[in-house]
């Protein structure tokens, strides 16, 4: 009995015959991209030239006089300057042109907030799933966990998203050093207690010295606050830092050691010169 033809695959939209199909192992294109020429790769040099132009014009500071203030601003923030109170008096293209960018800057600002928000959301999803995974295989959370689903908190009314605690893992890195650092002055507190009733006559000097301890790891527990201390309700980790005394007095050593640093630093470069 002679064996059946085999059926014709079907021709159609998408599906071409089979002698016309691209064969298995084979480029559809085997000359490959053909290169620019000399005068294309001249223009697209030209082109960039331009841009970079463009650029270094548009950041180029200059100095305005308004309301009889001198101001120094960048060419193109001066531009937008001028043509809002162009708006203001009046020129309706001015206007027009206006009205045109606050709408689209609008737009594509909502848009941006909408993304990230969605964004934010899928992420506090995955890691509550994760984290109710490690309690229920009584696991420590990953490394890599941050921020923690309850530190994100969502204003369901503005879009507004805040973070109280680290956002990221290099952030959680830093969060559990400074924590880690202010166990240690703690200990180093505790130490300088204890050799005050050992020796009694240095009993200030050393009691001067737990107090500062003491008081700066404080200073580190409020400016980085733990678990217990970021799921309060309503809790607000940058008015935390804001009205806080020792974070304020953190921040402030913090200005200081900067302030240190840079003057070295223009010392060193000074002696160079």
């Amino acid at each position: 009995m002679a064996d059946k033809p085999k059926p014709k695959p079907p021709v159609g939209y998408g599906r071409p015959p089979v002698e016309h199909r691209f064969q298995k192992g084979t480029s559809g294109n085997p000359k490959g991209r053909p290169k620019k020429t000399p005068q294309q790769r001249a223009d697209q040099s030209l082109m960039l030239g331009y841009q970079r132009i463009f650029m270094e014009e548009s950041e180029r500071e200059i100095t305005i006089t308004e309301n009889g203030k001198a101001e120094t601003l960048s060419v193109f923030r001066a531009a937008v300057r001028r043509m809002h109170l162009e708006a203001v008096k009046g020129v309706a293209s001015a206007a027009a042109k206006v009205l045109k960018m606050r709408q689209d800057t609008e737009q594509s600002t909502h848009a941006l907030k909408v993304e990230y928000l969605v964004a934010i959301l899928q992420c506090k999803v995955d890691w509550a799933e994760i984290v109710e995974e490690c309690k229920r295989a009584n696991r420590p959370l990953p490394k890599t966990l941050a921020p923690h689903p309850d530190d994100i908190v969502i204003n369901q009314a503005t879009m507004a998203i805040r973070f109280n605690g680290p956002e990221d893992p290099e952030a959680q890195r830093h969060w559990d050093h400074n924590q880690q650092l202010a166990d240690q002055i703690d200990a180093d507190a505790r130490s300088a207690r204890a050799a005050a009733k050992r020796w009694p006559d240095s009993k200030a000097m050393f009691q001067a010295e737990a107090d500062q301890c003491a008081k700066m790891a404080a200073r580190l527990r409020a400016f980085f606050p733990n678990e217990e201390t970021r799921r309060r309700y309503g809790f607000d980790l940058e008015e935390w830092r804001r009205t806080n005394p020792l974070c304020q007095e953190l921040a402030e050593m913090g200005k200081r050691v900067r302030k240190t640093g840079d003057r070295r630093k223009n010392d060193r470069r000074s002696r160079r010169l």
